[in-house]
């Protein structure tokens, strides 16, 4: 679950703080790897206790939700953007705990590592959902407390790697001693958080188009004026009266960034949404309802359905390398399979009761259905070979292809 492109990013922040504490008693070690354990754990389980609760009310919602909501998408980027300024070296955190007592910089430091494993695991969550979407499916579909019990495992899956760090502290020797170079490798972290708000925008296009790529760039460019603000006039070395005013003016350029981009962004989402509602697709991949596959199906036409996402990785990945190549059109063609893509970027309820039926409580899943109506549940992860030996193979029954 740790090298999921989109959970790597922040990682990041937790392997610098590993490399900066090396030195820490085992002890020390412990009590940071457990603070970032519970932090993900927590973590999952209040998002796993969100999905049971919205469920019970009789909302029709899967595993990854959040990154459907583009209030939640903008305040991400605007973590991860900050995040990279400060890795950049725009302004610093920390500076008046300088000298303080070594209790309270512990206690700070034990935050940190909650906070980053809570980063992680909202982040994370929607990223790995492919790789444990039939346990997530079927921990959904089970009692609360057996659902949470399960959702709580995979959050401490997750935190492992460096709770064992924590546990076992000479592992640690394999890693280089703290030095100049932390710098750069510190600057490294900052664009890797650059390329996270970069695919979050990405994706914010997608939810809710350019409008709201606008908005959040208009918002990304407030906060950096508040974090140079805040880095240039807060120093440690500035007066009380200038530290005061500094934070001041950085915290009301960051709420007039959200109290501006939240609505803008919800309003372009609301129209993004209703012209999506008239589109039937794009090429020979039309848009999936169920009406459509029966149609299909009526018409003794073989059908495949896709259910993607934009902010699901491996769907991109698999439509690049398997799906939308010359070699499966051409296949797809021969066989006269109908195609379909349901794209869940957005919240659809119909695509979340389809995922459900076939144990799944997020993207991606593809189905290939017969001429009969059987259907035939392909691989998460998808190549052309699989594609063909799935068509060739689950079609030969059916009637002679029509050319």
């Amino acid at each position: 679950l740790n090298i999921m492109p989109c959970v790597l990013p922040v990682l990041s922040l937790k392997v610098f703080s590993l490399l900066s504490h090396s030195g820490q008693s085992r002890g020390e070690a412990l009590v940071h790897g457990l603070a970032y354990t519970l932090g993900v754990v927590l973590s999952f389980l209040v998002l796993a206790s969100v999905l049971f609760a919205l469920r019970a009310v009789g909302q029709s919602i899967g595993w990854g939700f959040q990154l459907q909501n583009p209030g939640f998408v903008l305040v991400l980027a605007l973590v991860f953007f900050v995040f990279g300024l400060n890795l950049f070296g725009v302004f610093e955190i920390g500076g008046a705990w300088v000298g303080a007592d070594q209790k309270v910089a512990g206690r700070k430091d034990r935050l940190g590592s909650f906070g980053v494993g809570v980063l992680a695991a909202v982040v994370g969550a929607p990223c790995v959902g492919p790789l444990v979407g039939g346990v997530s499916g079927v921990a959904l579909q089970t009692d609360v407390g057996t659902g949470l019990a399960i959702f709580s495992m995979m959050g401490l899956g997750m935190a492992s790697p460096f709770l064992l760090l924590a546990a076992f502290p000479r592992l640690l020797r394999y890693l280089p001693k703290p030095g100049n170079w932390m710098l750069v490798f510190k600057q490294l972290m900052g664009f890797l958080m650059m390329a996270s708000v970069l695919f979050l925008a990405y994706l914010m296009g997608q939810l809710a188009g350019l409008a709201a790529v606008t908005s959040t760039l208009i918002v990304l460019f407030l906060a950096s004026l508040a974090a140079w603000v805040f880095g240039t006039w807060a120093a440690a070395h500035r007066s009380q009266r200038a530290k005061g005013l500094g934070r001041l003016i950085a915290l009301g350029l960051l709420t007039i960034a959200l109290v501006y981009g939240l609505p803008a962004i919800q309003s372009a989402y609301d129209a993004n949404l209703k012209a999506a509602a008239t589109e039937t697709g794009s090429g020979d991949w039309k848009r999936w309802s169920p009406e459509a596959v029966e149609s299909s199906l009526a018409r003794g036409r073989p059908v495949l359905v896709d259910f993607t996402a934009s902010w699901c990785l491996i769907c991109q990945v698999n439509k690049k390398r398997a799906l939308r190549t010359e070699a499966t059109a051409a296949l797809l063609d021969t066989f006269d399979v109908a195609t379909y893509t349901a794209d869940w970027t957005r919240y659809d309820a119909a695509i979340t009761e389809e995922l459900e039926r076939y144990g799944r409580s997020g993207v991606p899943l593809y189905l290939l259905f017969n001429r009969a109506g059987d259907v035939q549940v392909l691989p998460q992860n998808l190549s052309s070979g699989i594609i063909r030996e799935a068509v060739e193979t689950f079609l030969a029954g059916d009637s002679a292809p029509n050319r």
